[in-house]
């Protein structure tokens, strides 16, 4: 995991796995970018990029988050068994 030094904040994260099938290494990496206030302090990155042995998989970009809207505590409990 990447911090940006002055906000602490993820840039990149990158991991390591073996094809098990191949054994092949797979190399997988993370880009968080276009962090912005989502309220309260919390910063969220609005665009999110993920990257196979160099080749883009997966993109994200985010137009609004909106963090704790009406959550109760109970929300968080978990039933008795």
């Amino acid at each position: 995991m990447y911090f940006q030094a002055s906000t602490k904040l993820p840039l990149r994260q990158v991991t390591e796995r073996r094809d098990p099938k191949t054994h092949e290494r797979i190399e997988e990496v993370t880009v968080y970018s276009k962090y912005r206030d989502v309220g309260g302090g919390v910063m969220w990155p609005f665009a999110i990029q993920r990257e196979r042995n160099g080749e883009k998989v997966f993109s994200m970009f985010a137009e609004s988050v909106k963090i704790n809207r009406d959550l109760t505590d109970n929300m968080f409990t978990l039933p008795s068994i």
